[in-house]
Parts: C-alpha cells; structure tokens; sequence
C-alpha cells in the first residue's frame, strides 16, 4: 500500500481519476518577474496554477526562485528552488525542491536563438507518503524566433522537453508550440500550445493538451 502512494505521488496523473487522464484537456497560468542584479546576474521568480479534468479543477501550483549568472555568452548556472503543492482527495501535499540549471546557447543571432536546458531536481517527498528523495533530471531543446511584425516584435518558439526520474525512468515528454509578446520593454505575454504525453502506473502512454498563458515582467 505505502509503494502505491508513493508512485501516486510520484506520478501526478494519479491525483484525481480524471486529471491527466488521456486527452484531458488542462489550462496552465504562468506569471513571473525578472530583476537584473548586475550585468552578469538576475533574480527570476514565478508562480505557476495548472487547471485540469477539462480545465474544472485545479491540481497543481508552484513558487518558483531562481538566481541566474551568465558565465559566458554561450552559458548560463541557475541554482533555485521549488516549492510544490498537489491536491490529492481535497487535501494540500506540499514539496519543497532545491533544483540546478545550465542553459547552453548552441545559436544566439537576431534570427533564431537555440537553446539546450539541463534541469536537475531534488525531490523531497512529504512524511505522509515515505518521505523518500528522487532526483529529476529534465532536458528541453529550444528554439526561439525574434520576428518584427509590423512595429512590433513578437517571438514564436518551439521546443520539446523529456523528463526523467530516479527508480521510475522517462515518464514525460512535452511538445511546445508558443509565442512570446511584448507588451511593453518591461513586460510580455506568453501563450502556448503543449502536447504532454505520460508514463502512467501500467506504463502506458497517455497524452494530454494544454493552453498556456502568462504575463512575465522585467526590471
């Protein structure tokens, strides 16, 4: 019974029957705020809501700190941390995360900027479900593409990022499709479309569709 709780934990698709079923359709919010530091260093922070069984409920939030230095043009260190909440049975789970990023600029000109992002987790599951520690990795190809649309610069972009876990394996792919907008040299909205696909507890595949959108500041 504890081993079922915890790949129930583990895996989130296992919250709710109908949440992350397949093709459950599911909104995700993102909104957040970058704060340069210094001309080598920034502070990133965001708050994240994910909306599922149809977009009827919501599941999931995070807050999300993070601290950026770039070494060098091609290469950016991130350490952060995470801290999580599932809903499970109408009841709050909370996880708390520290995590470590290295973004690796392959290409970076004013027509396309392509991106590879290693993410590295810490898992800390609560004492209600073993309090046993997993590490995720996460690997996310981006590519981004500044275009000048009339007076306005608007940058779609595409990437795909696989999820892997300790004593589970790949459980999770998402597919991206979205565009970045400013609003203002201070601000910009996103909005995306991700094909998710999951690994669930018979390890099998199910797929799910999301909208995303945010709004993320910059000062």
């Amino acid at each position: 019974m504890k081993k079922w709780l915890l790949f129930c934990f583990l895996l989130p698709f296992c919250l709710f029957g109908e949440i992350n079923d397949d093709g459950d359709f599911q909104i995700w919010n993102t909104d957040g705020i970058d704060i340069r530091l210094s001309p080598k260093s920034s502070f990133y922070g965001d708050i994240e809501f994910r909306y599922g069984d149809d977009a009827k409920k919501l599941y999931y939030k995070h807050i999300h700190l993070e601290l950026n230095w770039n070494l060098n043009r091609h290469v950016i260190l991130t350490p952060g941390f995470r801290f999580i909440w599932f809903r499970i049975n109408n009841k709050w789970v909370k996880e708390n995360d520290p995590l470590l990023k290295l973004t690796l600029f392959f290409l970076n000109s004013r027509q396309v900027v392509i991106t590879d992002r290693n993410w590295v987790q810490y898992r800390n599951l609560p004492d209600e479900f073993g309090g046993k520690h997993r590490f995720l990795y996460r690997n996310r190809i981006q590519f981004l593409f500044p275009w000048q649309f009339g007076s306005n610069q608007i940058n779609p972009y595409f990437s795909n990022e696989i999820f892997w876990q300790e004593a589970w394996g790949i459980f999770e792919n998402r597919a991206i499709a979205g565009v970045m907008i400013p609003r203002s040299s201070r601000a910009f909205f996103d909005f995306f479309y991700m094909y998710r696909s999951l690994k669930n507890l018979q390890k099998t595949w199910v797929q799910n569709n999301v909208f995303g959108a945010g709004v993320h500041f910059h000062f």
